[in-house]
This record gives C-alpha cells, structure tokens and sequence, in this order.
C-alpha cells in the first residue's frame, strides 16, 4: 500500500492525527513519526488494545472506515458491511447493511426462520432435528404391490408399518418379516383380490390371539390384519382381524 497524504500537529512529525491509506505498493520512505505510529499500531494489535485507530481514505475504493474501541459498538462511518465486534452483550456482524448478532455457543437463542441440514434417516447423534427429518420419522412407511404370491414384510426400525396389497390376482403366501422387529411393534396387513377370492397361507411366525387368520380372502372385500411383535415368545400376535362387509 501506499500513504498518499497525512496530517501533522508538529512540526517535526512525531504526532500525526490522520493518515490516508491508498491501495498500492509496499510503503517506503518513511519518517520517524510515520514509523513510530506504525510501531506503535503494530504494538496495540498485538497486546490486543486496538483502539480509537481510524483510517479513512476518500478516494480508495478497497477500504473501509473503521473505528474500534473495545466493548463499545462503532457507530456512523464505522457500520460497514463485513465488520465484526464485541461488546458486553454479545458478539455482532454487519451483513447487506443491518446488524445481526451471533448466537453463542453455550446458550444460543435464535430469531427469524434459522435453517440446518437436514440429518440423514434414523441418526441417533446431537445432529440438530429439522422438521424434515420429524417428519419424515413420524410419516408411516407402507410396502405396496398389486399382485405377487408372496409377501414379505420387512420388520425393525426402518421396517414397515403396513403392507398393501391392492388386487390380488393369485394365492399368497404371507412370509416371516425380514430384519430384527423390536418390542411392541406394530404391522397391519390389508389385502384385497381382483374379484376373485385367493387362499392366504400365514407362516407360523404369526399367532393368533383371541382372532383367527383368515384362510382366503372374499371377493372384492377389503382385508385387515393386525399383529404385534412378542420379543418374549419371537411372535407376531394377531390381535385384530377385520372384513369389510
């Protein structure tokens, strides 16, 4: 850079009140003043005591104003896009011309519509929980086919919470769930045929209770099944049976 004019209080330059900065080359040729202030500046810095600077270059396009004193927020001039401070209250930055304030780590407190990523299915970390991510958690997961002669639910966490059959067109063998089914979970079957009634074959996983697995569907009426996993017994307890009259 290069300094393109300053102001003197003494005639022998040992106190300079303001010095214009302009963009440029590595300055040369100071005097000793000029070197002091910049010692002295330099010192400051690096002690962490930089305050009252001010540098101001009217014509310079590639600086800004700024004025800093610890603990106290810059006003006026010094209210630059890109500035950043400190006071007792918090930390603060100036972005497209308004003041915002950081949030801190410990205790932070958000305003406005905060935004996150949203984390991937199933993490069980401190990830932040989006709405997405609830939503998506929350939202029932369905096993849907219109025709086979098998079925086979896939149990667990990620597991399915309902399996569709939506016009079966063969006899249909309902296999064991797939993966690790967890306490007290819960499955519904619901089955309907293409109009023409269809033998339904149930592993022996499925037990009744209190209900009885129906043996073939009726034709054109909609079927429910419910069950619940007994981790006691290895069972999936049918505890509901429904037929559409």
């Amino acid at each position: 850079m290069t300094f393109a004019a300053w102001n003197t209080v003494a005639a022998n330059n040992t106190l300079i009140n303001g010095v214009n900065i302009g963009p440029g080359c590595q300055p040369a040729n100071l005097d000793d003043g000029l070197r002091n202030i910049m010692a002295d500046l330099a010192t400051a810095v690096a002690a962490g005591n930089f305050v009252n600077i001010l540098v101001t270059q009217a014509s310079a396009t590639n600086l800004m104003p700024l004025t800093l004193t610890p603990g106290v927020a810059p006003t006026g001039g010094s209210l630059v896009n890109g500035g950043m401070w400190a006071t007792a209250s918090g930390f603060f930055g100036r972005v497209g011309g308004v003041t915002m304030q950081f949030a801190p780590i410990d205790t932070p407190v958000f305003t406005g519509n905060p935004q996150a990523p949203t984390p991937a299915p199933l993490d069980n970390d401190t990830s932040i929980a989006t709405t997405a991510w609830v939503q998506n958690e929350l939202m029932p997961t369905t096993q849907s086919l219109v025709s086979n002669a098998n079925l086979t639910p896939v149990a667990g966490v990620v597991g399915n919470d309902m399996c569709v059959v939506t016009a079966l067109a063969t006899n249909l063998t309902i296999n064991a769930p797939t993966s690790t089914p967890v306490q007290g979970e819960v499955l519904i079957i619901r089955i309907k045929d293409n109009g023409t009634a269809r033998t339904l074959t149930w592993n022996t996983i499925y037990r009744i209770v209190g209900v009885t697995l129906p043996a073939a569907t009726v034709a054109n009426k909609l079927l429910y099944v419910g069950f619940i996993y007994n981790a006691d017994d290895a069972k999936w307890d049918a505890v509901l049976v429904r037929q559409e009259a």
